[in-house]
């Protein structure tokens, strides 16, 4: 299989980065978020996220939350850490594309794909082309409409209707904000990107393939296989993974892209080194116990479910429930199936055995 690692996108780091600033989710806040939540010291956590921390520093000056517009791109959509800038980051997938000074000759067709793409991220629709087919996505005018009648907030209704309606304003905008720092990212371009390449190589290269790798350590399978993919690692969206198999503006690309965070084998493997014996046995009856987390286990248990499907059951936020979702995938009690565009959760019902009879043996 051909795998080829491709340089960073510093434009869309410059975003993920401002978006963590935005969000309050930068590496001092993750750390303490992570040790809290999986019972690890929070100096391990900070020793794993070193390098955010050293690239922190010095690139964190280039964002300005004062500057107009800010808020506009990056106040947080809903109550979850994701801003409207990081949404429309499918645009910049192809390395050449965002270097681009004129975004007006992109035809409408393309800018419609692309925010439809967006609106369908952010009410949560894995499968775009059944979204675009409930909703009879025909043209702008009924995306926008689409958008009104959604249960985004009026604040994400109104930034994302003004984006979607003045596509180029939009685009260009977010690009001359980074435009006034450029040089200083492109200072440290060389060591992002060997920061990047050096700790995914090291899990890439004791696998076959990039797909072994994610279905073993992140516990996602049924991913589409290809003979050739390209990944496009990111260092500010450290503990990310995101696989997109459909271009917005190129739906007959062959390769998909995966975007994945440069730190999320390096914290999967923090994490699955749990304290051992009597705190590890604490942690997870402690998870076990919790009403949500046991009521997903049990509905996941015969069928695999979606995530609105297990909302929807819980009658949770998807914010509070991809919280849970996520907590038992890290731990490795539900897995994550891709199905036709769709991610699908099932419960581990062997590794909780396991568990339980590693309860069980301590009282023998």
């Amino acid at each position: 299989m051909e795998q080829t690692i491709q340089p960073i996108c510093l434009f869309c780091e410059w975003i993920h980065l401002a978006s963590r600033i935005a969000t309050k989710t930068t590496s001092t806040e993750t750390a303490v978020d992570i040790a809290q939540r999986y019972n690890i010291e929070v100096d391990q956590v900070k020793q794993v996220l070193k390098p955010c921390f050293e690239l922190e520093e010095k690139l964190i000056p280039t964002v300005d939350p004062t500057i107009t517009d800010f808020d506009f791109f990056f106040t947080p959509i809903r109550s979850e850490q994701q801003t409207l800038a990081q949404t429309l980051l499918p645009l910049f997938n192809d390395p050449e594309f965002y270097h681009k000074q004129d975004f007006s000759d992109i035809n409408s067709k393309q800018w419609l794909n692309l925010f439809t793409t967006t609106l369908s991220n952010l009410v949560d629709e894995d499968d775009i082309d059944l979204f675009v087919t409930q909703n009879n996505i025909k043209d702008i005018s009924s995306l926008v409409q689409t958008a009104i009648n959604s249960n985004l907030d009026e604040s994400a209704k109104y930034r994302f209707i003004a984006a979607a309606t003045q596509p180029v304003w939009c685009i260009q905008r977010l690009w001359e904000m980074f435009l006034e720092h450029d040089m200083i990212w492109q200072q440290q371009q060389h060591t992002l990107n060997e920061v990047a390449r050096t700790h995914l190589s090291y899990w890439l290269d004791q696998y076959t393939s990039v797909f072994e790798l994610i279905e073993e350590k992140v516990h996602v399978k049924g991913i589409t296989k290809f003979q050739a993919v390209n990944i496009i690692p990111s260092v500010f969206n450290f503990n990310s993974l995101t696989i997109l198999n459909k271009d917005p503006f190129n739906y007959d690309k062959k390769e998909p892209i995966l975007h994945i965070g440069f730190l999320m084998f390096d914290l999967g493997d923090a994490i699955s080194r749990l304290p051992q014996e009597n705190e590890r046995m604490l942690f997870l009856m402690k998870m076990l116990s919790d009403k949500s987390k046991f009521e997903i286990l049990r509905i996941c248990k015969d069928k695999a479910m979606y995530g609105q499907q297990v909302a929807n059951h819980l009658k949770l936020t998807t914010a509070t429930t991809s919280y849970h979702l996520n907590a038992l995938v890290n731990v490795g009690y539900l897995s994550l199936n891709v199905e036709a565009n769709r991610i699908y959760y099932q419960t581990q019902t062997e590794k909780i055995k396991q568990d339980m009879q590693l309860i069980s043996s301590m009282f023998e």
